[in-house]
């Protein structure tokens, strides 16, 4: 119920967009070769699968999001039960999951970070029972590392739960050395796999490091700068997690288990804020890693409420906080909020002349292939411009003209003026393509 209305009004973001044109473009090539992109592969796997079926359908992301999000709640309220984080069994830490994952519609838009948080869920589910149980098995530990690598494969930031899981085991067990190693070695497996595939089975060890690994090492110390540009959208998240966090001392039932798991949750959310440093370039869909920390404290803030007025008046105020901030962030019904700029909008010309064709955009412009097909590797500028605007290497050369052959786009699109450079370097090109408007060519 609370997902209707972005589903009707099939509310979307140019992030979502950038999914579903890579979904569409692995259909004619591979990852990092033919399609110059940091989408972590299993991620990018995920959106061809979606496109194959759906087609570019913003509402089946929206849809398959939502469906995560019941999961994802299931496999976190599970895990409160198994291992016994609170003195209660209940049904909060679902709901409380479910409505924290509500803030903004992009945290549960089948983004990468969140299918890439259905496997962390499952790798915090072994890591508590570890915590509680101080299991003595290696399977435990290596269960854990592999899930942590195939969330990596989904949304690499999350390389960096590694660390903190080990920080972790450092400050609340006793595991034995030989089982660091175990865990680094198992959650590296996924990622050795791929390595390995694009390695040997395809040839592409290159693209595959300089379009994904090298891009993914890049720090950008400003994120903080962006969440506090939209702080406004998760005033009502952090309230509720602060206040869950400075109450817990008043439950005297608490045993010493489960006061060790509200030091282990905090430093989880806390560490867990330093990922963003790492994360793509909008920061709302990586803001779920905060989800399940903030979704713990709430759930302490209601059993403390004995009085059934008090529940019932912070209940409402809890859904009404969230629902409010979520649904004017993007329908501006109040105006309180700011709205992330998230418009899609091409010159009426210009979207005519693009309409389902198959394209080439020099320039940092991916909006327009949400009208066309991308055709030619060169869709991530930032890793795109070495190859095209250095064309005094021969290498770059070949590589361009191989991949206008291959992939024959019908129109493109000059905003960095460099085709005409290309024609004087690759004469064929002028003759297979003219000029039907100021920066826009056509092929004959």
């Amino acid at each position: 119920m609370i997902k209707i209305p972005f589903f009707i009004n099939a509310c979307a973001y140019l992030d979502m967009q950038h999914w579903l044109v890579i979904g569409e473009a692995m259909k004619t090539g591979h990852m990092y070769r033919d399609i110059f992109d940091p989408l972590a592969p299993l991620a990018a796997t995920t959106y061809w699968l979606v496109t194959a079926i759906f087609g570019k359908s913003v509402l089946a992301l929206h849809i398959l999001g939502t469906l995560l999000l019941v999961i994802q709640a299931i496999i976190f309220n599970n895990l409160t039960i198994n291992n016994k984080v609170f003195e209660q069994n209940t049904y909060l830490p679902a709901l409380m999951f479910v409505v924290l994952s509500s803030v903004h519609y992009s945290l549960s838009a089948f983004s990468p970070a969140q299918l890439g948080m259905t496997f962390i869920l499952l790798a915090l589910g072994k890591l508590l029972t570890h915590v509680e149980f101080r299991a003595k098995r290696d399977e435990q530990i290596m269960s854990i590392g592999l899930l942590l690598g195939m969330g990596v494969l989904f949304y690499l930031p999350y390389i960096l739960f590694l660390p903190i899981v080990i920080i972790i085991l450092l400050l609340f067990t006793n595991t034995l050395r030989k089982r660091y190693a175990i865990l680094c070695i198992s959650a590296l497996i996924p990622f050795s796999i791929v390595l390995v595939y694009y390695w040997i089975v395809l040839g592409d060890i290159g693209y595959f490091m300089a379009n994904l690994i090298v891009p993914s090492l890049s720090v950008d110390f400003a994120v903080f700068k962006k969440i506090g540009e939209h702080i406004d959208l998760f005033v009502a998240v952090l309230l509720f997690l602060l206040t869950g966090f400075i109450t817990m001392p008043k439950q005297r039932r608490l045993n010493n288990y489960q006061n060790r798991l509200a030091r282990l949750f905090f430093l989880m959310g806390l560490l867990a804020m330093f990922i963003l440093m790492f994360a793509p370039t909008n920061i709302t869909t990586g803001l779920i890693i905060i989800v399940p920390s903030a979704a713990y404290f709430s759930t302490h803030l209601f059993f403390l409420l004995k009085r059934p007025m008090l529940e019932l008046f912070v209940s409402l105020l809890f859904m009404a906080s969230i629902l409010f901030t979520s649904y004017d962030s993007e329908f501006q019904f109040a105006g309180v909020v700011d709205k992330i700029d998230t418009k899609i909008s091409l010159a009426p010309v210009l979207e005519e002349i693009v309409k389902d064709k198959k394209l080439m955009v020099l320039g940092n412009k991916p909006q327009i292939y949400t009208e066309g097909v991308l055709a030619t590797p060169f869709y991530d500028w930032q890793l795109a411009q070495p190859v095209v605007s250095q064309l005094n290497y021969y290498d770059n050369l070949i590589f361009i003209k191989e991949s206008i052959d291959r992939f024959k786009p019908e129109i493109i699109i000059d905003y960095e003026f460099l085709w005409r450079k290309l024609e004087d370097r690759i004469p064929e090109l002028g003759e297979k393509y003219e000029q039907v408007r100021p920066f826009v060519w056509k092929r004959k």
